[in-house]
């Protein structure tokens, strides 16, 4: 029993001694100046009206006023000039201020003012504690910091840290930025604001939305996530998460990313995107689409990666795709190794192993270039093996063969095809729906005119030689290199995804 009692003593003693060493030790509101002080009876409990000049320490808190009233629980009322300073550089004036020595809280009211060092914080009430350095205001305020200034209806002002809590109607404007917000965390010391709901960045050229993120005012960087939204001039943009030096001109962007431009027409979508401009280039990757829209039709492009940079004139533009090249567009379809696009002349190249389909058309050559003009296709150039396939029936084929060729385009329809050097074809023909003849011909060059994807004239030119044979005749009615490949076509928009 008796060493019960003993450890309950010493577990009493301990607890007593942390309770002691938690609690602010309470001081007494000492009166270090004043002209004359007097009681005054008509406010009663023994309050002392203190005139002139006063000065109160509290906590090595200076609080100076023109006069005030010290009450004995330890509170005082300050009138009149007030200016309470704390340390070397926090000083908060104001014309009136209550303070509890107890609690060590305050409040000053009317015209009030809190310095410290470069920052500057203006408000009709403020609320502080001298122990913890923490003030704060609830019906609106400004804090000046260099050539930033922020706004809020409600701020905490954290003095030992630097640091600014703002909420409900945040505004900062900076000589290049105006921000708005509802939940904001400003650290003075890095010039660094942190996000914390929705936000909208407003600047000459720039628009920004996002939910969650910051922004380094020294070095003129966001950093964005949360249904990020970008706009500039015609280009406009959708992503998880974006950073951007506004400084450098560089940033990148990634997870769901969406780019268009109303002028060019252009759909860019992805997982990561990066841009910089000077000189200007930028690529996209991980599921990168390209969809170029008129009020016609769409082309559907996808790429590895999808690449664009302007030329030495900094006027034009030069598209580039790598890896596994597919489109789409209801009138032709095309997939290849690598693409190029220059807007110069409106052309497309292809590279390495380059399949072209349009209408009943199989086109392919060793390399390929096809120029657009108000957004259709107008004519191709091919080199290298070049050769055109159309499926006549289930087992037969036309084809047209040869080292050079160059195709004309009208409304997005093949209507001529010029083959140059070891011009070759092979042509079927019908009486009516039924097959009568197969043609085969040589020449040095080749000129076919064609409609509705069927063959109307074949001239040859130089060296011709032609033979029309009956259906079944001819041994060999494949012309060396063929190979139909339908089966690789995209048919679908978004079938470009599909590498067979």
């Amino acid at each position: 029993m008796k060493h019960k009692l003993i450890l309950l003593i010493l577990g009493v003693f301990c607890t007593a001694v942390v309770v002691a060493q938690d609690t602010p030790k309470k001081m007494k509101i000492d009166i270090r100046r004043a002209e004359y002080i007097e009681f005054d009876e008509s406010i009663g409990n023994q309050a002392r009206r203190i005139v002139g000049d006063v000065l109160f320490e509290h906590n090595q808190v200076l609080m100076f006023c023109d006069s005030a009233y010290s009450y004995p629980n330890n509170k005082i009322e300050a009138f009149g000039n007030v200016h309470v300073n704390q340390g070397d550089t926090l000083h908060m004036y104001g014309d009136y201020m209550e303070y509890d020595g107890n609690t060590t809280n305050g409040k000053v009211k009317y015209n009030v003012r809190l310095r410290d060092e470069e920052t500057l914080l203006v408000t009709d009430t403020l609320y502080f504690n001298s122990r913890t350095n923490i003030a704060n205001y609830l019906t609106g305020g400004t804090i000046t910091n260099k050539d930033q200034r922020l706004e809020s209806r409600i701020g905490y002002y954290y003095a030992n840290n630097k640091v600014v809590h703002f909420k409900d109607s945040v505004r900062i404007n900076t000589p290049d930025y105006l921000v708005k917000t509802d939940t904001l965390k400003y650290n003075l010391r890095s010039e660094v604001a942190y996000f914390l709901g929705p936000t909208e960045m407003f600047s000459e050229e720039h628009y920004l939305y996002c939910e969650e993120g910051n922004f380094k005012s020294k070095e003129k960087t966001f950093q964005c996530e949360q249904n990020v939204y970008y706009e500039k001039g015609s280009s406009f943009m959708w992503s998880d998460y974006l950073f951007y030096n506004d400084s450098l001109d560089y940033g990148w962007a990634r997870n769901n990313v969406r780019m268009e431009d109303t002028v060019e027409r252009v759909i860019m979508t992805g997982n990561y995107a990066y841009y910089k401009q000077e000189p200007e280039m930028g690529y996209l990757t991980d599921s990168a689409l390209m969809i170029i829209y008129d009020d016609k039709d769409s082309l559907y492009m996808h790429a590895d990666t999808l690449y664009s940079q302007t030329d030495s004139t900094g006027e034009e533009h030069i598209f580039k795709a790598y890896s596994k090249v597919q489109f789409y567009r209801s009138d032709l379809q095309g997939r290849c190794d690598s693409m190029v696009y220059e807007t110069t002349d409106s052309s497309v190249t292809m590279y390495k192993q380059p399949v072209m389909w349009s209408g009943e058309n199989q086109i392919t050559a060793a390399q390929m270039t096809f120029y657009m003009k108000d957004d259709v296709i107008d004519r191709f150039d091919m080199g290298g093996n070049a050769l055109i396939i159309s499926r006549e029936d289930q087992d037969n084929y036309n084809q047209l063969r040869g080292k050079v060729m160059k195709g004309f385009f009208k409304q997005g329809d093949l209507r001529r095809v010029d083959v140059f050097g070891n011009a070759q074809s092979i042509y079927f023909t019908r009486d009516k729906e039924k097959l009568v003849g197969v043609n085969q011909a040589e020449s040095t060059d080749m000129r076919i005119l064609m409609f509705d994807s069927e063959v109307t004239s074949v001239n040859m030119i130089q060296k011709p030689d032609g033979t029309m044979y009956p259906v079944g005749e001819l041994e060999e009615t494949k012309l060396s290199g063929f190979e139909w490949l339908e089966h690789l076509r995209p048919l679908t928009p978004m079938a470009v995804f599909q590498w067979k």
